[in-house]
């Protein structure tokens, strides 16, 4: 042991001690980080300890990038005892386990799941064609090889045993691979049935195991668990458990658990049959070219006439669609003085399906992909070319499908197709939800809400909101009071009162100090709802008589058609627009009469698509008449100066020439707003 030196205790193993040590070799000059598992062979016999040895001389020639490797064997007896060390190599990201645990109400991808179960089948196929069985395969002995966390390695083969056809009447209890071994929520129903005792602790038990690990991972729980024993037994044997969630795990996920949890062992396929599965097949190429089995140096070589082709496919049909640009505008004084800077970005297999300022230096955009990335501006004047911006991916969500963004002053609220809210940014206020105020660099499921079913959510300047699909709407972060001139912080999502009369909230918009709720009444008559700071009358109430509105209020709009309803809403500091889904705009506040009324633009034929105002300017996007294959719903940007009298009376002007608008967003503040479009060709350009 004197090339060895300890660094901390493990774990305790299934076959003995674990701990890290550093271990120090004559051909290298830095000490690798290795762990050691000592087996006390003090109460074993000669046969015993014969078959401890030739288990890791096994182990020893097994060399396959998801096992484990054991690196040196050898006895201790300095300790005044005999003890075998097994020397292994050392996964720092931990167990699977560990990873599992850390999951905030829902399971891993189902992407994630397939490459674990690829990278698994793989070590399964490696083990059992040298006649080795594992025995006690569970997601502790399944380890990261890193902190990311997307290479796995089986280990522990304290229960491994070597598969014998028939074994010799005088081999040790133990030593073959019969016998009630393992951890009994994935022990496999063979095990406890006499008339299948035959096939016992063979490859299907390797394989039942496995499909109780995959399950866990979808899941978070085991596909068996009970309080006892009997009850445990009496599951497995029936084989029945839970069905996976569809909105989250394909047919195929759910086909390929099922394969693995045949209750007869002799219709569970093997791991080489199943890495012919279409799910694992579509996992298989890539994950292989990525780990291999042997170190191979990446060589710059030309590029193959496929990758040409690709690449000139991609190009053509971004020549005939047109390019996607992502602009920052800039409010100025008067119409001359606005200002647009592009964004450059770089999605080659994909688009972006809305962007958001989070702050006036950085945007976050969510992709059709279900992605969110962001751009960072360093420093610098706006209006910089677009290289002064630098793009990056939004990590931490590789488990969730997101379908809704919203930022405010710096944080930023998602919510997921399964209605999962997660919140990240500045924690100031309260503003994540989180119960505290402490800083998110990753996204975070709000747990308050993880037992609620979400269905929309906003971002004010220093608060967020959120409609339940119970009709419920839930605020936290920097919430009005009900004493004007007060202000509240909830750390946790509070639930706001509704009006008396049952209403049903549907949407929720936020802006500064102010939340707007698009509601249905009991006759399902449509509604809008708000609290807030009553600014100018912004949200349709005379300002002198209602200043605040420190609860949830109906408010008067006029609705000229019964199935007329507020389609969107855009909350500026001092005038609020709404647009209904016929298309009108209404607007109340500063320049505006009392309540909300048409906004008078010098176009009154004008179809509205898509809206978004701050302090004294609008972005008008004309109606497509069809959505474009692109997902372009929206027509011709326009500006509109709002006037402090008269509201719309300013001119309506062009700004983005042969453009379809994908998504309009203000910033917090309501100096600059994300514009997302597509620049489609010139009707007489090559």
């Amino acid at each position: 042991m004197e090339n060895y030196r300890h660094l901390k205790n493990l774990d305790q193993g299934t076959a003995g001690r674990v701990a890290l040590y550093l271990r120090r070799q004559a051909n290298c000059s830095t000490p690798e980080k290795v762990v050691i598992k000592r087996v006390d062979l003090g109460g074993a016999d000669q046969l015993q300890r014969e078959a401890f040895l030739k288990e890791a001389e096994i182990l020893a020639g097994l060399r396959h990038p998801n096992i484990v490797r054991l690196l040196d064997s050898f006895l201790d007896e300095s300790a005044g005892g005999r003890q075998l060390c097994l020397v292994m190599e050392y996964a720092s990201g931990g167990s699977l386990s560990s990873l599992l645990h850390q999951q905030s109400g829902l399971g891993l991808s189902e992407s994630a799941v397939a490459r674990f179960a690829c990278q698994l089948l793989l070590a399964l196929e490696e083990l059992h064609s040298r006649q080795v069985l594992h025995r006690d395969l569970k997601p502790d002995n399944i380890l990261l090889a890193s902190t990311a966390r997307d290479v796995c390695k089986l280990a522990d083969f304290g229960l491994a045993a070597l598969r014998q056809t028939s074994p010799a009447k005088d081999s040790p209890a133990g030593s073959s691979a019969s016998g009630l071994v393992g951890t009994p929520a994935y022990l496999s129903p063979e095990v406890f049935s006499s008339d299948k005792l035959a096939t016992a602790g063979r490859e299907p038990s390797d394989i039942w195991a496995l499909g109780c690990c995959l399950y866990e991972m979808c899941c978070l729980r085991r596909p068996f668990d009970a309080d006892t024993l009997l009850l445990l037994v009496a599951q497995i044997a029936a084989g029945s458990w839970a069905p996976l969630d569809p909105r989250r795990y394909s047919p195929l996920m759910s086909d390929l658990i099922a394969k693995m949890l045949k209750v007869d062992p002799l219709e569970r396929p093997s791991a080489a049959q199943l890495l012919s599965h279409p799910l694992i097949l579509s996992h298989l190429f890539p994950l292989l070219t990525d780990l291999g089995c042997v170190g191979l140096k990446k060589q710059r070589t030309k590029k193959s006439s496929r990758a040409k082709l690709a690449t000139t496919v991609k190009r053509l049909r971004c020549r005939e669609s047109g390019n996607r640009s992502l602009y920052l505008f800039t409010a100025g004084p008067d119409q001359d003085s606005h200002r647009l800077s592009e964004i450059a970005y770089d999605l080659p297999h994909e688009d972006l399906r809305c962007a958001k300022l989070f702050s006036g230096d950085c945007l976050i955009g969510l992709t059709k992909r279900d992605r969110l990335v962001r751009w960072d501006r360093p420093g610098g004047e706006l209006g910089q070319p677009p290289c002064s911006w630098f793009m990056s991916d939004i990590v931490g969500l590789d488990n969730f499908r997101v379908v809704q963004l919203d930022c405010g002053d710096r944080f930023a609220a998602c919510l997921t197709d399964a209605g999962v809210v997660l919140t990240f940014g500045c924690g100031r206020d309260g503003a994540l939800g989180h119960g505290d105020v402490a800083d998110l660099e990753r996204p975070r499921v709000v747990g308050s809400l993880a037992q609620i079913s979400v269905t929309s959510v906003a971002c004010g300047r220093r608060f967020a909101a959120c409609v339940a699909s119970s009709g419920e709407v839930f605020a936290w972060g920097c919430l009005p009071a009900a004493e004007a001139g007060a202000e509240v912080s909830a750390t946790f999502p509070t639930l706001l009162p509704m009006p008396s009369g049952r209403c049903r909230a549907l949407s929720v918009f936020a802006g500064p100090e102010a939340l707007l709720v698009a509601a249905e009444t009991e006759g399902l008559q449509a509604a809008l709802l708000g609290t807030g700071w009553n600014r100018f009358g912004r949200l349709g109430l005379p300002e002198s008589a209602r200043p605040l509105l420190p609860q949830l209020e109906l408010l008067p709009v006029p609705l000229e058609q019964p199935e007329e309803s507020v389609a969107a809403a855009s909350i500026a500091g001092n005038r609020c627009l709404l647009l209904l889904t016929s298309g009108r705009l209404l607007a109340a506040g500063r320049g505006c009469a009392a309540g909300f009324g048409p906004l008078r633009l010098p176009n009154s034929s004008l179809a509205v698509g898509g809206v978004c105002a701050g302090s004294g300017w609008a972005l008008v996007a004309t109606k497509a008449e069809a959505a474009d294959d692109d997902g372009g719903r929206y027509g011709e940007l326009l500006t509109l100066l709002l006037e402090e009298a008269g509201g719309g009376d300013g001119e309506l002007r062009p700004l983005l020439a042969n453009c379809r608008v994908r998504s309009l967003a203000a910033d917090a503040a309501g100096a600059r707003a994300a514009i997302l479009c597509r620049r489609c060709r010139d009707a007489g350009g090559d």
